[in-house]
């Protein structure tokens, strides 16, 4: 025992004995110095892992979680997915394996998600088609009034309406920058014409034949 243990032993009172929660006097913690040496240094924060918050949270870890990409064995091959594709091709080969409750829990989350698209694509199809009624009637008043025709964007003759598919399809600008660049691209166009036309112009005066065959 060193001469410093020894002190320490001695300034124990006399019937103190070593057990739980009383360590010999060499191995106690000493006046000034650290019991963790290597442990975290003097005043450093602990970190937490940041986590989404707000009211929807819950939300917000579900979906990262359902989308987080995974590694899966296909046959030889590995493959990298997002885990909720993981969870709908193993329920995909449970249904083709014969498992009632995987084909009906497939055919049920494939119903919800044709209807949940097709109500989407009517809402979007009467939307579009009031519209470019508004529009229509506008432009007409606009014309019968003296009135230069307003310029929407989109304008209505420019979108198309496919009743059959429920699809609508634009041929023409559908915001400010795409008009912009637009009228830009059509502007180029008609520069590109205006020298096409001159070109054929002078190839059609020429009158020496080995000028006309450049």
């Amino acid at each position: 025992m060193a001469r410093g243990d020894e002190k320490e032993a001695t300034n124990l009172p006399a019937n103190y004995e070593v057990g739980y929660a009383k360590p010999p006097a060499q191995h106690r913690f000493q006046k000034g110095k650290s019991g963790n040496p290597s442990g975290r240094p003097r005043g450093s924060k602990s970190t937490k892992p940041s986590r989404p918050s707000g009211p929807r949270a819950a939300d917000d870890i579900l979906l990262q979680e359902a989308y987080r990409a995974i590694t899966v064995r296909e046959g030889d091959q590995l493959i990298e997915m997002p885990a909720i594709q993981a969870v709908f091709r193993a329920m995909g080969v449970s249904a083709m394996k014969g498992s009632r409750l995987s084909q009906r829990m497939l055919a049920e989350l494939v119903r919800d998600v044709e209807q949940d698209r097709l109500k989407v694509q009517l809402e979007n199809l009467e939307s579009f088609q009031e519209y470019k009624q508004r529009w229509d009637e506008e432009i007409e008043r606009c014309q019968k009034a003296g009135l230069p025709d307003p310029e929407p964007i989109p304008h209505p003759d420019d979108i198309i309406l496919n009743f059959s598919t429920g699809e609508v399809e634009f041929y023409g600008p559908r915001t400010k920058e795409e008009k912009i660049k637009y009228e830009a691209m059509m502007e180029r166009r008609d520069e590109a014409q205006e020298i096409v036309s001159e070109m054929r112009e002078l190839h059609e005066k020429e009158t020496d034949p080995r000028m006309k065959e450049v």
